[in-house]
């Protein structure tokens, strides 16, 4: 329930073949330096964000808190 702020991220088109069941804010990758979400069309990268109450961190260092299949709202 909190809110996440995005400082850096990428639009992406060739991931949307792989996950066509997904729903629009669904996790689809989360390792390492890939923060991967599905969007309405494409997907989003995500290089730098912000929990509510936390600081700027990189991919690397939030992708961990999040499992894939995992949907944002």
């Amino acid at each position: 329930g909190k809110k996440i702020k995005i400082y850096d991220s990428e639009y992406l088109t060739e991931f949307e073949a792989d996950f066509p069941e997904y729903v629009p804010g669904t996790i689809v990758k989360s390792h390492k330096k890939d923060f991967i979400i599905k969007c309405g069309t494409g997907f989003l990268k995500i290089n730098i964000m912000q929990t509510e109450g936390g600081k700027k961190l990189n991919a690397c260092d939030f992708s961990h808190n999040y499992k894939v299949g995992q949907v944002l709202i």
